[in-house]
């Protein structure tokens, strides 16, 4: 038997007609979804937070520099949307944190 040495995950294609399934959220956890995902130089982060307060939203390139952090108030249980325009990395990271929980992503950008 062969071992696999690497795991390459997808993710998961949304559009904004397309947005993440309601059975799909967990209100118990913090979770995002990026669409459209890949995008064409601007997409927007859904949020659905467990609590209320302020998010931390960063995007890192695929290097490691940080190309912005965004503070936004989150309302419990509601899809919050932040939207990132202008952007070119072909590959950036999000991460989001709310109180003590932190979530982050992937996004690509379709040549």
């Amino acid at each position: 038997m062969r071992a696999v040495s690497h795991l390459l995950v997808t993710p998961p294609v949304y559009t904004e007609k397309n947005k993440a399934p309601k059975d799909k959220i967990d209100d118990a956890k913090l979770t995002s979804v990026a669409y459209p995902n890949p995008h064409q130089g601007s997409f927007t982060l859904q949020i659905n937070s467990p609590e209320s307060g302020m998010a931390v939203i960063q995007l890192i390139t695929a290097e490691g520099r940080l190309i912005s952090s965004t503070n936004k108030m989150l309302t419990k249980g509601n899809e919050n949307t932040v939207s990132f325009t202008n952007i070119r990395d072909a590959v950036l990271f999000y991460r989001v944190t709310v109180g003590k929980q932190t979530i982050t992503g992937k996004v690509l950008k379709q040549n």
